[in-house]
C-alpha cells in the first residue's frame, strides 16, 4: 500500500488516541532531502525502527513513533544522520505529543514548521522547538 498525506493523517490520529489513552508520548520527525525519494528508505534501512510508519514525498518524509518522546526522537535522528553522513543530505523537524499539539493536524504542521526551519540551516540541521 502506498502511504499518502490522508494515511498519515489517518495514522496519527490512531496513534494520538491510543496515546492520549494509556497516557503515552508520541513524535513526528519530517525529514526534508534533496535527492528526491529515490533511495532513502533503503539508505535508513536498519536505522528506522520496524514501529515507525514512513510516509515519503517527492522532497521528504514524515516519520511517525508512537511511543517516543521528544528525546527519543532526537536519538533516532542521530541514527539517520550517521547512517545517511555523506550519501544523503537531511533536515529536520521535530513535533511531539502532548507538548507542541494534541490533533494530528497541529503536530503535522509544527513538524513542517520545524522542517523548513531547518531546511534554511546547514547539512544535518535539526528544529525541535
Amino acid at each position: 500500500m502506498q502511504k499518502t498525506m490522508e494515511s498519515l493523517h489517518w495514522l496519527l490520529d490512531y496513534e494520538l488516541r491510543s496515546s492520549a489513552r494509556y497516557r503515552r508520548f508520541l513524535s513526528v520527525v519530517s525529514v526534508s532531502y534533496d535527492n528526491g525519494r529515490a533511495g532513502f528508505k533503503d539508505i535508513l534501512s536498519g536505522a528506522i525502527r520496524g514501529s515507525d510508519e514512513v510516509v515519503q514525498f517527492d522532497h521528504g518524509a514524515s516519520i511517525l513513533m508512537g511511543d517516543t518522546d521528544r528525546a527519543g526522537a532526537l536519538t533516532a535522528i542521530d541514527r539517520y544522520k550517521a547512517r545517511c553522513d555523506g550519501i544523503m543530505d537531511l533536515r529536520f523537524g521535530v513535533a511531539a505529543y502532548p507538548g507542541d499539539g494534541s490533533d494530528a493536524t497541529t503536530l503535522l504542521a509544527v513538524a513542517e514548521n520545524r522542517v523548513n526551519e531547518a531546511s534554511a540551516g546547514d547539512a544535518g540541521a535539526v528544529v525541535w522547538q
